[in-house]
């Protein structure tokens, strides 16, 4: 899915990491529910991340803020711990 509102990034993060029916859609609502609501997949890829960040620049630095704050805080000291990536496009991959 490809992502060119706002709207459509929180439809598509609430359906495929499985976010609560109550999720609220915004920024607070997604930060608690990776905190605790749901169990993060052990690795977790975006793909398109350039396009992403070229036509939502503001949710890109949210987001790229928004789990980095989550490995650093929770996701490294969990038995098994959670990966992130960013891919530009489909042949290399960016730090996360």
């Amino acid at each position: 899915m490809r992502c060119a509102t706002p709207r459509s990034f929180y439809r598509l993060l609430q359906r495929d990491l499985r976010f609560p029916d109550f999720y609220g859609r915004n920024w607070d609502a997604r930060r608690d529910a990776i905190a605790g609501l749901v169990d993060l997949p052990h690795e977790l890829t975006f793909t398109g991340w350039a396009a992403f960040s070229a036509a939502l620049p503001t949710e890109a630095r949210t987001q790229l803020r928004l789990f980095d704050d989550y490995l650093r805080d929770v996701g490294r000291y969990l038995a098994v711990p959670r990966r992130i990536h960013y891919l530009h496009d489909s042949h290399r991959r960016a730090s996360p």
